[in-house]
């Protein structure tokens, strides 16, 4: 008896669910934490709706929703399972949660929660599935495992990388929608009729899947970055912070020879007011933004939240080398108009201001060959006069034509009143 060990032996902590392994992790192709999901519940044999109810709600706070009549994944996630794949904390919660109960440590990775700081949520996925039907019927035909890669769920990618043809978003038996997570159902067939999400629709015309071309430039492009920032996700020391995009492209503006902030919009063709936003804010931006930031700059996107990336003067897109000196000849004009009409816009104030009947402030800005907003930040207080002495001449217009429609022997229906009085309705 002495040689018999009877202290408890240490075995590894077992998992509540099967220890399934993610596809893909660290390749464009990654799945997406739907598609994860359904996998998980196929390999336990139950529904989607029971593995969440059963397993995961109880980690979530949302301990009503087990009632009996309350057995919905609706009553947990709404109709935004899309957010499920996203950078928010509906994904971050449900990655915690299926981590405890599979013992996993890199689920993240099957969302966009890496690039939470610098990403917004606005616009990011899409509200329902997408796929490639191609890549169905391959992976079908090869024996390969059905799933849904991550990118599928993205609304800035229209076209599988792959084939170069657009996903399709509605089934091709039933013409139905598919959220991302629905009650039953597993990758590549229709939680709804049990169609094979691989066919083509009988109705479609081959030209349909094909992107305009017009389009493919963009989409490559879009493509190219989202994937590498999916790839590259699980390769990073930490989390990128939301002060990226703002040191990234104040570091840009200080090297380039532009004279200012409005300069650099125009010859960028990157809108002003989203340049503004990224330096003086420190908010996560849209991912389209991002991208035309990207593709404007000639900088990929992930060298905007992991490096310092070197400008290439060059790469901006200024399509016509002339372009810099008409923005600066335009802004001479308008300058000069401050300098040089000063005296003959205040003569024409003037002289507007002993008219009758009173002209309309956008009849004295064309006359001088301004916008009325000029008038009204040079001449604050003529504009103001301006304005007064037309609308009081208007209201009484109108008063006196409105007593004369009173005395006719044939009334007219106020359609035609206000038509004669110069208005549309």
């Amino acid at each position: 008896y002495e040689l018999w060990d009877l202290s408890i032996p240490n075995t590894p902590e077992h998992s509540t669910l099967f220890h399934l392994e993610p596809i893909g992790i660290g390749t464009p192709l990654v799945e997406s934490l739907t598609s994860y999901v359904k996998r998980l519940a196929n390999a336990h044999s139950i529904s989607s709706r029971m593995l969440i109810l059963s397993e995961i709600a109880p980690l979530l706070d949302v301990e009503y929703v087990l009632g009996p009549h309350n057995r919905s994944l609706e009553k947990i996630y709404g109709k935004r399972t899309y957010a499920l794949n996203s950078v928010g904390k509906m994904a971050l919660s449900l990655v915690n949660a299926l981590e405890v109960k599979t013992l996993g440590s890199n689920l993240q990775f099957l969302t966009l929660l890496t690039w939470r700081n610098v990403i917004n949520q606005r616009n990011l996925m899409r509200h329902h599935q997408a796929w490639c039907p191609f890549c169905y019927q391959e992976w079908y035909e090869n024996k390969q495992i059905l799933y849904e890669p991550l990118y599928w769920s993205l609304k800035a990618i229209n076209i599988c990388t792959k084939h170069d043809k657009i996903l399709l978003e509605n089934c091709p038996h039933c013409q139905q929608y598919i959220v991302h997570l629905p009650g039953q159902g597993k990758p590549g067939y229709c939680p709804k009729c049990r169609g094979w999400l691989g066919d083509l629709p009988k109705n479609l015309i081959i030209d349909d899947i094909f992107p305009p071309t017009e389009h493919l430039e963009w989409q490559n492009f879009a493509a190219n970055n989202i994937l590498k920032l999916i790839t590259l996700a699980p390769c990073l020391k930490s989390i990128p912070s939301n002060n990226s995009i703002k040191e990234n492209l104040l570091a840009i503006l200080e090297k380039i020879p532009y004279k200012s902030l409005n300069e650099f919009a125009y010859l960028s063709n990157i809108p002003h007011g989203l340049l503004h936003r990224c330096i003086h804010n420190s908010q996560s931006t849209v991912i389209d933004n991002l991208l035309n930031i990207s593709y404007q700059l000639g900088i990929p996107l992930i060298d905007f939240f992991t490096n310092k990336p070197v400008i290439n003067l060059a790469s901006l897109a200024i399509r016509d080398s002339q372009k810099i000196n008409v923005y600066r000849i335009k802004k001479q004009r308008e300058q000069s108009f401050q300098d040089l009409n000063i005296v003959q816009a205040e003569k024409i104030i003037a002289d507007a201001l002993k008219e009758f009947p009173p002209p309309s402030i956008q009849q004295i800005a064309a006359r001088i060959g301004c916008y009325f907003t000029t008038i009204k930040s040079n001449f604050p207080e003529s504009y103001c006069l301006l304005k007064i002495r037309y609308n009081d001449y208007e209201n009484k217009f109108i008063k006196e034509k409105l007593e004369a429609t009173l005395l006719e022997k044939t009334p007219r229906s106020m359609l035609k009143i206000s038509k004669s009085l110069g208005y549309k309705s």
